[in-house]
């Protein structure tokens, strides 16, 4: 099992699936063995877990698995707190895990953390350069919009009738929105008819 600590909860989180259901696991960081592996940042070899009082059934009694032995050791990133513990359950036969088997878990959870590190920190580059995208189209829209005002006013300033006025206005919005025409309908003064302008 790889347990992920939850910086904000001050919990360890993995997920498992059983039958075909995927739920989390989560336990306080100083419970249990991977708690307390969480904890002190030192790995533990447990020979018979039912009677190691650290040990917490309920996580047999979840997934349906009967824990034998186990050894837990930290996951150390490359400024060296803890940020996860690595797991392993009932090793092949009669003996417990043993000092070389400690070794091989750490130099596993060394090499997990620091996969789990890399790959934290491109999401994070990925996420940065999103909202720096979508920053940049936002300022892009805007200094559009602003781009158009100026020179919806600039070309308006000039006109002397509303026949120069409306086709100005015509102009700026096709070549804004960038389609072949634009209608303005607008109602006489005189009569109240609606009159089209193209």
């Amino acid at each position: 099992t790889l347990y992920l600590l939850d910086e904000a909860k001050n919990e360890l989180v993995s997920r498992i699936v059983v039958g075909g259901e995927v739920r989390s696991i989560r336990m306080k960081v100083g419970h249990g063995i991977a708690g307390l592996v969480a904890q002190s940042g030192e790995p533990i070899r447990v020979d018979d877990a039912y009677r190691d009082p650290r040990f917490e059934k309920e996580w047999d009694l979840l997934t349906g698995y009967r824990t034998t032995n186990m050894l837990a050791a930290p996951l150390r990133n490359h400024l060296g707190p803890t940020i996860g513990v690595l797991q392993v359950l009932n090793k092949r036969g009669a003996r417990g895990f043993t000092h070389d088997d400690e070794a091989i878990a750490s130099a596993l959870s060394t090499q997990a953390a620091v996969a789990i590190d890399n790959s934290r920190l491109v999401l994070s580059l990925i996420q940065k350069n999103r909202q720096l995208i979508d920053t940049k189209e936002q300022l892009e829209r805007k200094f559009r919009e602003l781009s158009l005002l100026f020179e919806l006013e600039r070309a308006t300033a000039g006109a002397t009738s509303i026949e120069e006025l409306v086709r100005v206005a015509l102009e700026q919005a096709t070549g804004a929105s960038d389609s072949r025409g634009a209608v303005l309908r607008l109602a006489d003064d005189e009569t109240g008819d609606l009159v089209d302008y193209v």
